[in-house]
């Protein structure tokens, strides 16, 4: 669950959270910018398949040169202890969850120097949330976009002092308000707090374009 609190300097929505960051023109930036670069690198299912099958030979192992036959599925080996598996972790499932992240953790719930730029290029007349795919982004832009349904029905945000997004942030619990009743064009920076007269609701200040 994330909590909106309001920037007195700025009147922008924080994220009071445990997430923390980073200048990247710092040292400890700049180490933490390589660091988040190599999740950048999403190679082709060959190469996962590859890869995840020199790691199922070095696991059984050779005898006088010799492979050891494989006694189970390198997926049945990922699958949980309680599933009959190792516990083991599926190099696309950890690729996935490292897109997932920087979505969640790195744009949405951070305010940094990239988030503010992808916000600039990519959604300044639009939500993020309502943001298509297009053929002219960045690759590491459409992987994000590919990853955003999945993690924004997982993000709560608490209403606090009202400067989450009216429209496009999950605060009812049920997602998006603008999906719930299917506006096509609703307005992009509407606050919870364009509603509430005096701590109490008032729906009839709601403007459906």
């Amino acid at each position: 669950m994330i909590e909106e609190d309001e920037d007195e300097d700025e009147g922008e929505s924080c994220a009071s959270s445990d997430l923390f960051e980073l200048d990247i023109f710092s040292p400890i930036g700049s180490i933490e910018l390589s660091a988040y670069e190599t999740t950048n690198i999403e190679p082709p299912k060959e190469i996962f398949d590859e890869v995840e099958g020199h790691m199922a030979r070095f696991f059984w192992g050779s005898l006088e040169g010799k492979q050891i036959y494989c006694w189970s599925a390198w997926d049945k080996m990922t699958y949980t202890t309680d599933e009959g598996g190792l516990g083991l972790r599926r190099l696309q499932d950890v690729s996935e969850s490292l897109n997932m992240k920087r979505w969640y953790w790195k744009f949405r719930t951070t305010y940094s120097l990239w988030s503010k730029f992808l916000n600039a290029k990519y959604c300044r007349f639009i939500s993020p949330i309502a943001k298509p795919i297009m053929p002219t982004q960045s690759l590491i832009w459409k992987k994000m976009l590919r990853s955003r349904d999945k993690m924004e029905e997982r993000i709560l945000w608490k209403i606090n002092g009202g400067n989450t997004n009216l429209w496009w942030d999950n605060w009812t619990n049920m997602g998006a308000v603008a999906h719930i009743i299917h506006l096509q064009d609703p307005p992009m920076n509407s606050k919870v707090v364009d509603i509430i007269n005096n701590g109490v609701w008032n729906i009839e200040r709601m403007h459906f374009p």
